[in-house]
C-alpha cells in the first residue's frame, strides 16, 4: 500500500515538473515529496484532500483521483497527508507516519 501512495505522489510530481527538480526526503517521521513544477495541482490543492475526486482533469487517473487514493492509503495506515503550495511554484506533499497526538495525562488513582 505504501508503494501505491508513493507511486501516485511521484507520478503527480513528474507530471507537473516538465523542467525542474523533484526532491524526496525520508526520515523517521515521514516522507516529503517536493517539486518546483508548474503548480498544475493548485486547483486540486485548494480543496481539502478528503474531498478530492478525479473530476479535476480529462483523464481517469488525474491528479484529483491520484491524491484521493493517497489520502485513502494514508487513512488506512493511520497516517496523515499534508500539502503546501510553494511560493516559487510547485508543491510539497508530506506523508506523516505517526501523526502528532496529544500526550495522555496520567490520572491519580
Amino acid at each position: 500500500m505504501v508503494a501505491i501512495a508513493l507511486n501516485h505522489l511521484l507520478r503527480n510530481a513528474c507530471l507537473h515538473t516538465e523542467r525542474g527538480v523533484i526532491t524526496v526526503q525520508l526520515n523517521a517521521s515521514g516522507i516529503a515529496i517536493e517539486d518546483n513544477g508548474t503548480g498544475g495541482l493548485d486547483a486540486v490543492a485548494q480543496r481539502p484532500l478528503d474531498r478530492l475526486t478525479g473530476a479535476h482533469d480529462d483523464t481517469s487517473s488525474g491528479p484529483g483521483l491520484s491524491l484521493s487514493i493517497v489520502k485513502r492509503v494514508a487513512d488506512h495506515l493511520g497516517w496523515v497527508i499534508r500539502h503546501t503550495s510553494l511560493a516559487a511554484g510547485g508543491s510539497r506533499y508530506i506523508l506523516e507516519f505517526e501523526p502528532r497526538q496529544a500526550v495522555p495525562v496520567a490520572r491519580a488513582g
